[in-house]
């Protein structure tokens, strides 16, 4: 389920690192009202308690991603990871979190992509190496 909603539902207790305090500390407890800088608000307690627990499912989530990285370190192998989509939690001017919107914000359809090559694969293909690493940048 990735970082999918109930958001607390994604990670083990062990995982629970990240508490809304923090994200007070560092500025990360406002909203954008479309993404107009001069309209920021603060997130109330609720939305400040999700958006910590989606950092956390998050925090987790790449957890997982990288054990399996590990996992395929040595071996002539590709890892493809992307997300089916990206999810709204207080970003700009919605106000229910989620990914299903008649107007998507950039949060919802901006997506991570990752390609992870072992590293018997990059000695064995360093053509595809050098195609990937040339397009590194491209959306």
């Amino acid at each position: 389920m990735g970082a999918h909603y109930q958001f607390k539902m994604r990670y083990p207790e062990s995982f629970q690192y990240f508490k809304p305090q923090d994200l007070i500390e560092n500025n990360l407890n406002t909203t954008l009202f479309d993404n107009v800088k001069s309209f920021k608000r603060k997130l109330n307690q609720d939305e400040l308690k999700m958006r910590t627990e989606y950092i956390n499912a998050i925090y987790y989530n790449d957890y997982v991603v990288s054990n399996l990285m590990r996992f395929f370190e040595n071996q002539n192998a590709l890892v493809f990871y992307l997300s089916d989509h990206g999810i709204e939690v207080f970003d700009t001017h919605h106000l229910q979190p989620g990914h299903g919107s008649t107007m998507p914000s950039r949060a919802m359809v901006e997506v991570p992509f990752m390609i992870y090559a072992g590293k018997l694969f990059q000695e064995k293909h360093p053509h595809i190496m050098e195609k990937i690493k040339k397009n590194l940048n491209k959306p």
